[in-house]
C-alpha cells in the first residue's frame, strides 16, 4: 500500500513543511497541518524518495513520548491521527522495514501493535524480519 505522492507546487511545499514539523517535533503545527492542509497530508509521500512522516519517525527512532535528544512526535502520535503503517516509499520500504533495518526495536514493536504488515515485500523482495536479522 502506498500513500499518495505529492504533485504540484502546493502539495510538494506542504509535504516538505510537514516533514520538517515532524522532524522538529512540533505536535501543535503537525495537527494543524493535518486538519487544514491538503487532503491526506498525513499519509502523503514526498516526491523524491517517497518518504512519509511515519517513515521519518520510524527511521529516526522517535518512539517514546520522551526522547533522549529532542522532544519529537512518536509514531504513536502520527498513528493516532490516522497515519497508515503500511505506506511504502519508492523502494517499497515501509516504516517497519526502516525501523528493522536501523535496529529500532521500540519503533518496530509499536508499528506491529498498530497493524503494520510485517510480511510486505520491498522492491528487493525483503521483509521486515529479514532486515532486522541482517543488522
Amino acid at each position: 500500500m502506498s500513500g499518495p505522492v505529492a504533485v504540484g507546487r502546493l502539495q510538494t511545499l506542504q509535504v516538505y513543511r510537514f516533514l520538517q514539523c515532524v522532524h522538529q517535533g512540533d505536535k501543535e503545527y503537525i495537527h494543524k497541518m493535518v486538519v487544514l492542509g491538503v487532503k491526506n497530508l498525513l499519509n502523503m509521500r514526498e516526491p523524491k524518495e517517497g518518504i512519509s512522516a511515519l517513515h521519518l519517525a520510524a527511521t529516526n527512532n522517535y518512539m517514546g513520548e520522551k526522547n533522549t535528544h529532542l522532544e519529537l512526535p512518536p509514531p504513536g502520535f502520527l498513528l493516532s491521527l490516522g497515519s497508515q503503517p503500511n505506506t511504502q516509499d519508492h523502494k517499497g520500504r515501509t516504516p517497519a522495514m526502516l525501523a528493522a533495518e536501523q535496529g529500532h526495536e521500540p519503533a518496530l514493536t509499536l508499528l506491529a501493535e498498530n497493524h503494520a504488515d510485517m510480511n510486505l515485500l520491498d522492491a528487493e523482495g525483503k521483509v521486515s524480519g529479514i532486515m532486522a536479522s541482517e543488522r
